[in-house]
């Protein structure tokens, strides 16, 4: 049985970014699940960032360039129906702290 791939966080360097949150740099790690080896496409809104194969273990991870802008970043799989995942929403700049 396939399921909708999830993205469970988002990490700056060793900072967890917040849902909503604010990040200070220029890349992000965007981490997530689905379906072993399946592919899965990144996008912010309806912008497609990046696409990814899940491991063996059903999990992918994507890093992506930032520009200072609120993201809303969502996963859908390319198998099945496209399931889709939840969106993680946060904001990112580059000077600040």
């Amino acid at each position: 049985m396939s399921f909708a791939p999830c993205v469970p966080f988002i990490t700056a360097g060793s900072q967890v970014v917040s849902q909503n949150g604010t990040v200070y740099s220029r890349t992000v790690k965007v981490w997530g699940t689905a379906d072993p080896g399946k592919k899965v496409k990144i996008f912010d809104g309806t912008t497609e960032l990046k696409e990814v194969t899940s491991n063996s273990c059903a999990y992918w991870e994507a890093d992506i360039a930032t520009q200072e802008k609120h993201y809303v970043i969502k996963a859908q799989a390319q198998y099945g129906n496209n399931p889709e995942s939840n969106t993680f929403s946060f904001t990112a700049s580059h000077s600040g702290p």
